[in-house]
């Protein structure tokens, strides 16, 4: 799936295969974690101003984790 949607001119894929965890801090802390997750992918598109993370669950029974402060919508 990465492949198919970071195919686009100077896009830029990295690939973190030991990553377990992902976090996005924000101005308020974590907005948004992870936790389980194996072979993360990273794509750099629109020159430089879209990143995308592809995440896969080593456990896909497990619900997302959400910090205390983060409301779910």
């Amino acid at each position: 799936m990465t492949d198919l949607v970071c195919k686009s001119v100077q896009t830029i894929r990295t690939h973190f295969p030991d990553v377990t965890r992902v976090e996005v801090i924000d101005e308020n802390g974590r907005s948004y974690v992870k936790y389980n997750c194996n072979n993360v992918k990273m794509c750099l598109q629109d020159d430089g101003y879209t990143l995308k993370l592809f995440l896969d669950k080593e456990n896909n029974d497990e619900p997302l984790a959400l910090p205390t402060n983060v409301s779910q919508v």
